[in-house]
């Protein structure tokens, strides 16, 4: 069933690459297809893992919702969220918005994992929580891995974040120094590794 589901969206996936519209916006779409039916799968798995004595198809609609849960998705945001995706000036919160309930949503369900008496579910939820730990500190650690290959100080990055449009200034991102002695922002707002 699970191979059906992918193919399934695989075929979604093509059907969306042809039908007009916006190219870039139907890869996406796409993408975001295939991204999701591999963690329903990994989901799948996992939920059978846990409990062995579930059919198959329980299986499946456990991480179905999960993966409904966890992971970005439209039907999820709150109405504030996508009524402001419609101002032109609201839209750059929408994703932040989107972040902090899929942060919030894994916690929570980490901390049920963890607490549960099976110890394959309590391994699933230490799991979710070091990697919601990780990349939560992800920015951190890069910001100053870069700082330090590129010798820009603390006070110098900034500096430079005062300078940059507003949208930018608190963003997760870091600085590189090129070789005319200029700089380029590298924003990571857009990096999900979860």
């Amino acid at each position: 069933a699970a191979l059906d589901i992918m193919g399934a969206n695989l075929g979604v996936a093509g059907r969306m690459l042809k039908g007009g519209g916006s190219i870039p916006k139907k890869a996406f779409e796409a993408g975001d297809l295939l991204f999701k039916g591999s963690k329903w799968m990994w989901e799948t798995d996992q939920q059978h893992r846990i409990h062995p004595e579930w059919s198959r198809e329980q299986a499946e609609q456990e991480a179905a919702n999960i993966t409904n849960v966890l992971y970005p998705s439209r039907r999820n945001q709150a109405a504030m969220v996508v009524a402001a995706r419609r101002n032109v000036f609201a839209t750059p919160f929408a994703f932040p918005f989107e972040i902090a309930r899929i942060q919030y949503t894994t916690a929570m369900r980490a901390s049920n994992e963890i607490r549960s008496t099976n110890p394959t579910e309590r391994a699933l939820g230490y799991k979710r929580l070091l990697g919601l730990m990780a990349t939560a500190n992800l920015d951190t650690g890069v910001r100053h891995a870069a700082r330090l290959f590129s010798g820009i100080s603390a006070d110098q990055e900034e500096d430079l974040r005062k300078v940059m449009p507003w949208y930018y200034q608190n963003a997760a991102g870091f600085f590189r120094k090129k070789a005319d002695g200029t700089y380029d922002f590298i924003p990571m707002t857009f990096i999900n590794p979860m």
